[in-house]
């Protein structure tokens, strides 16, 4: 606290460390008291000399200790301090390698960011062109699919126009062939029902000159009863009744036969087609509107049994009307 080189040094003070000036105040203010011999005065003050001296000396050597003590303090501090200053050196030469090190990895991830999106703008250049080329080779392949599809829907076409037109030429030729057929079946027909008038008419005749044999033959016998005997009369009126009973059997005969040309048994009973059929089965007929059915039967209600065409076969009821 006494200075040196750096000066005094006011907070570093030893406080109970006493100076100079305190010493001599202390010396000074030891008077001798009154009461003592004047004899003895010298001795006093060469006592007191002696303890101002060996105060002197302890003050200076106090100082001096002091001094020491405040060197060596000085000197740790100046260690300390260089000691500090070293370590502050050393924390900012640690700071400043951390520092480099900061910005040598800063800069080596900067590089690698930098390859890395430089390796992703690659890698999305070549997905977008690996893209492009997909998409190109997909709108191909639809071309191609696109122009194979019209070329089959061509073909398609064709094959179903030919098709179309093969059936209607079938369809005609079918018709021609139901026409030309109908037309054969009506002259067929035609020729039957005139052969039928033909028979008819033929049998009329025969009838009516079996009616004339009849009746001149009645007529002959009358005459020849009238010239028989009276007795007679009686076993001719029984002969006439009888062959009146004969005559009515043979006009029954013959109506039942006309009823039957006109009307035949259920066997011969024909009709005409008024709807067109077409088979769903074997055993079922198919014919057009207008065609003839013949030797017809009923076997269920609504089903009938008949012949066409050389095939006997089922029918339903409600397509035909009875001829």
């Amino acid at each position: 606290g006494f200075g040196g080189k750096y000066g005094v040094q006011t907070d570093r003070k030893d406080k109970s460390a006493g100076t100079f000036d305190d010493m001599q105040d202390v010396s000074a203010s030891k008077k001798p008291e009154k009461e003592i011999a004047k004899g003895q005065a010298g001795n006093i003050k060469a006592r007191f000399e002696k303890m101002g001296a060996q105060d002197s000396e302890e003050a200076t050597r106090r100082a001096e200790d002091e001094k020491r003590r405040r060197e060596a303090r000085e000197k740790k501090e100046r260690e300390e301090q260089l000691q500090r200053q070293r370590e502050q050196e050393e924390k900012e030469a640690e700071e400043e390698a951390r520092r480099l090190r900061e910005q040598e990895e800063e800069g080596a991830q900067e590089r690698r960011q930098k390859e890395q999106e430089e390796m992703e703008a690659e890698e999305q250049l070549r997905r977008q062109r690996e893209e492009e080329e997909r998409e190109e080779e997909e709108r191909r392949h639809r071309e191609l699919e696109e122009r194979e599809e019209e070329e089959r829907e061509r073909r398609q076409r064709d094959r179903d126009a030919e098709e179309q037109q093969r059936r209607e030429e079938e369809e005609r030729e079918a018709e021609e062939r139901r026409r030309m057929e109908k037309e054969e079946r009506e002259a067929e027909e035609q020729r039957q029902r005139e052969e039928e008038r033909e028979a008819e008419e033929q049998k009329r005749r025969e009838e009516e000159e079996m009616e004339a044999e009849r009746q001149k033959q009645e007529e002959m016998e009358s005459q020849q009863h009238q010239q028989e005997e009276p007795q007679e009369d009686q076993a001719y009126s029984n002969v006439e009744v009888t062959d009146k009973y004969q005559d009515e059997i043979y006009d029954d005969a013959t109506g039942a036969a006309g009823a039957a040309e006109e009307h035949p048994a259920e066997g011969g009973v024909r009709a005409k087609a008024l709807y067109d059929y077409q088979a769903n089965g074997d055993d079922e007929l198919s014919f057009d509107p207008d065609d003839i059915i013949e030797n017809i039967e009923t076997v269920d209600e609504g089903w009938w049994i008949g012949e066409f065409q050389g095939k006997r076969g089922l029918f339903p009821s409600n397509y035909v009307e009875i001829i």
